[in-house]
C-alpha cells in the first residue's frame, strides 16, 4: 500500500503551491537572486503550468494531505485510470515539464549548483523533476494488462483490506514547521523516505532477486526515467539528488543479475544512454505498497502546488 500512496505525494505537493498566494506562501524561499525570484513568480502565475497541475491534482485528490477515510484497492485503481487517462497526458505532457525545469534552471543556476545552493530551491527542483517520470512509472502495466504497481512480490501480498488513509501519510511528508513564514503553512513530500525504500523506481532495490528485478515492469520503470533524463538532464547531477542517486546501483544490480542482453531494448528505448544508465525495476511489493505509491505521487503534488 506504501507505494501507491507515495506517488501520489509527489502530485498533491506541485497542485498546493499554485492554490497559495505568493505573500503568504512558505515554500517560496526568501534571500534568492532576482532572476530566481522572477521565475517563481511568474510559474504563479503560468495559466498553462496552472493547468497541468489542476489535472494532476484532480486525478489524486482521494489521496490529498489531510484527506480522511479508508484506502482500498477499488480506490487506487480508480485513481490511477484518472491519472493516467489521455486528458491528462494533454493537459500535462512532458514537453510542458521539460520547459520548465530548462526555464528553472536557466533562471535559479545559483541556487541549484552554484556557490548559492538553497536546499529549499533545490527540493522543489527535484520535485517537480520528478513529475513526470513518476507519472509513467506509475500507470506501466504488466503483462497481463495489471497496472504494476499491483504486481505482488513482498509479504504484504495479502493485506488487501482497507486502511486508514490518516495512518499511511506520516512517513510520507516533512512537517512544514521549518518552512512556515507569516501565517502559511505548507506541505512537503518527504524526500528521505522516497530514498530510503527507493519508491521513485516502485520499490526496486539492488537486493532484488533476478525473478524481481528481470522483468517487464522493472524495465518500464527504469526507462521512464531514462527516457526522461535523455530529453532534459537533472542540472543539479544525478549524484546530488536523493532520489535519483539510488539509479545506478539498481541498473548495476539488474545488469548483473539478469540475462545478457536484458537491458539492451531498454537502453534503446531510452535514446541509448551510456554509461549502462538502463536497466529495468520489477514487481511491485503488494496491494498494500501500491497504494502508497499513489499517495506519495499525491503528497509530491501538494507540495509543489504549495509553492505558489
Amino acid at each position: 500500500m506504501f507505494k501507491t500512496l507515495a506517488f501520489a505525494t509527489v502530485f498533491t505537493s506541485v497542485v498546493l503551491a499554485q492554490n497559495t498566494t505568493s505573500s503568504t506562501n512558505p515554500l517560496i524561499p526568501t534571500g534568492i537572486s532576482d532572476s530566481c525570484t522572477t521565475f517563481y513568480k511568474n510559474l504563479d502565475t503560468d495559466s498553462t503550468f496552472g493547468t497541468c497541475l489542476k489535472s494532476l491534482n484532480s486525478a489524486t485528490t482521494a489521496f490529498s494531505p489531510g484527506g480522511t477515510g479508508t484506502v482500498s484497492k477499488a480506490s487506487v485503481s480508480s485513481t490511477l485510470t484518472t491519472l493516467c487517462a489521455d486528458t491528462v497526458s494533454g493537459a500535462c505532457p512532458e514537453s510542458l515539464i521539460r520547459t520548465t525545469l530548462t526555464n528553472f534552471y536557466t533562471s535559479c543556476s545559483p541556487e541549484l549548483t552554484g556557490a548559492s545552493k538553497n536546499a529549499q530551491v533545490v527540493q522543489f527542483y527535484e520535485t517537480l523533476y520528478l513529475l513526470s517520470p513518476m507519472r509513467t512509472s506509475i500507470c506501466a502495466k504488466d503483462d497481463s494488462g495489471d497496472y504494476c504497481v499491483f504486481s505482488s512480490q513482498g509479504t504484504a501480498k495479502e493485506q488487501s483490506s482497507d486502511v486508514s488513509l490518516a495512518s499511511l501519510m506520516g512517513p510520507l511528508f516533512s512537517s512544514a514547521g521549518a518552512l512556515k513564514r507569516r501565517a502559511a503553512t505548507a506541505v512537503v513530500p518527504n524526500l528521505q523516505t522516497y530514498h530510503d525504500k527507493n519508491i521513485a523506481f516502485l520499490y526496486y532495490t539492488p537486493s532484488l532477486d533476478a525473478p524481481t528485478l528481470c522483468t517487464a515492469c522493472a524495465r518500464q520503470v527504469v526507462t521512464a526515467y531514462m527516457n526522461f533524463e535523455s530529453n532534459v538532464a537533472y542540472t543539479p547531477g544525478v549524484d546530488n539528488s536523493q532520489i535519483l542517486v539510488n539509479q545506478q546501483p539498481l541498473i548495476d544490480a539488474i545488469n548483473g543479475k539478469c540475462p545478457a542482453g536484458f537491458l539492451n531494448g531498454a537502453v534503446q528505448a531510452a535514446g541509448g544512454l551510456s554509461g549502462g544508465y538502463l536497466s529495468s525495476s520489477a514487481a511491485v511489493p503488494s496491494v498494500s505498497s501500491g497504494r502508497q505509491t499513489v499517495l506519495a505521487l499525491a503528497m509530491g503534488l501538494a507540495a509543489i502546488v504549495s509553492f505558489f
